[in-house]
């Protein structure tokens, strides 16, 4: 399984000008997104060195709706796990915590 995640990963770093080339959205784009200069996304682009947070927001920008698809996915699988470990509190709690955090500040 984590073999087949670091696979995936180079798999993408090996590719990811062409994901980027089909995507809607113009490179200075994504270089204002990432924070970088050009130069800096060209040689982390040749070099095929970006790190996963970079690669992470390129995906984001550039395939949103599946990063928002799997995102919430691995949200709702997060919390099913709370669930099953007991991690959960009542409906009163949450509601005295919301009301204290947000609406008595």
């Amino acid at each position: 399984m984590i073999i087949q995640s670091i696979f995936e990963v180079q798999n993408l770093l090996n590719n990811i000008d062409k994901h980027i080339a089909k995507s809607h959205y113009k490179v200075e784009y994504i270089v204002k997104e990432l924070g970088m200069n050009p130069s800096t996304y060209y040689r982390k682009l040749h070099e095929k060195r970006f790190d996963l947070n970079e690669l992470s927001k390129i995906c984001s920008l550039i395939y949103p709706e599946d990063y928002k698809s799997v995102q919430l996915a691995n949200r709702l699988e997060k919390s099913i796990e709370q669930i099953e470990r007991g991690e959960v509190v009542t409906e009163e709690v949450f509601f005295a915590n919301y009301d204290k955090k947000y609406l008595h500040e």
